[in-house]
């Protein structure tokens, strides 16, 4: 009678060796499945707005076209929550006939503020049928941490350079298009 393999091997290095075969089957699957193993918990610790550095943004690029009023301009759109949050700060200067559509999913009383502008804007607040439902001149960067939001919910907000509302008689119910 044929005597197997295992039975000629001590019984601690069979043991070694299902423990081996056994931990290359699961470290396999790991490798195959994509999982990895938990990270480890890192201490709390305190951070404060000095302590991040923001990367300069990206020039928003101005290619919708928008109507107001008659005046056609170039608009860059902001849609995600990091593009609002963004919005026109750090930028230098707003071209005349270029702006940015703050564009939300719903309709919304959120306030703006100017934090890190470097020139003024005015704000036009825009319903969801796309008429002006308030406007919001000449906002100075000195204004900042103040916030402003419309006097009724709106779903768009266009930000324009200081002047413009008055420069092209701008007023409540005008049409706009996008």
């Amino acid at each position: 009678m044929r005597k197997s393999i295992r039975s000629k091997l001590p019984e601690w290095l069979v043991t070694t060796l299902s423990v081996l075969v056994i931990a290359l089957v699961v470290l396999g699957f790991f490798l195959l499945s994509g999982v990895t193993s938990p990270k480890k918990a890192t201490p709390p610790m305190t951070v404060t707005s000095s302590d991040i550095q923001m990367p300069l943004p990206a020039a928003p690029l101005y290619i919708h076209p928008l109507e107001i009023a008659g005046r056609k301009i170039s608009v860059a759109y902001a849609v995600t929550p990091a593009e609002q949050a963004q919005g026109l700060s750090g930028t230098t200067s707003l071209p005349d006939g270029r702006g940015m559509l703050f564009i939300f999913p719903t309709d919304t009383s959120m306030p703006f503020w100017m934090k890190d502008m470097n020139y003024a804007l005015d704000i036009i607040w825009i319903s969801e049928d796309k008429t002006v439902a308030d406007i919001t001149s000449n906002l100075d960067p000195a204004s900042y941490p103040d916030s402003f939001g419309p006097s009724v919910p709106v779903r768009y907000v266009l930000e324009v350079p200081a002047g413009f509302v008055i420069a092209n008689g701008i007023t409540i119910g005008d049409r706009v298009s996008f």
